[in-house]
């Protein structure tokens, strides 16, 4: 497969996760909020323009960068690839 095709793909199913992520936020099922996390977490992978979006948010908004960066040690323990999705979106410190 080509990684063109791959990438549109990727991205095409990211986005559709992020949609029936945010639809079934709001409905009695418990899988909004995971199909959400999925999707974005796909997203980030897939995009770099989207990574360097978060990128930058992250950047200037510190308290939500210290709720990532807590959730990237949780997800730690259990799913990886999304922890270390989130931590190509990390700005750097002084001491890194």
């Amino acid at each position: 497969m080509s990684t063109r095709i791959r990438y549109y793909l990727q991205l095409g199913l990211a986005w559709l996760l992020v949609v029936l992520g945010t639809l079934i936020l709001f409905s009695p099922f418990p899988l909004g909020l995971f199909t959400l996390a999925v999707g974005l977490s796909l997203l980030i992978y897939t995009s770099e323009s989207f990574q360097h979006k978060v990128h930058d948010y992250r950047q200037s908004h510190h308290r939500f960068n210290q709720q990532i960066v807590r959730l990237e040690d949780q997800l730690e323990r259990y799913l990886r690839v999304m922890s270390d999705t989130l931590r190509k979106t990390r700005p750097q410190t002084l001491d890194e």
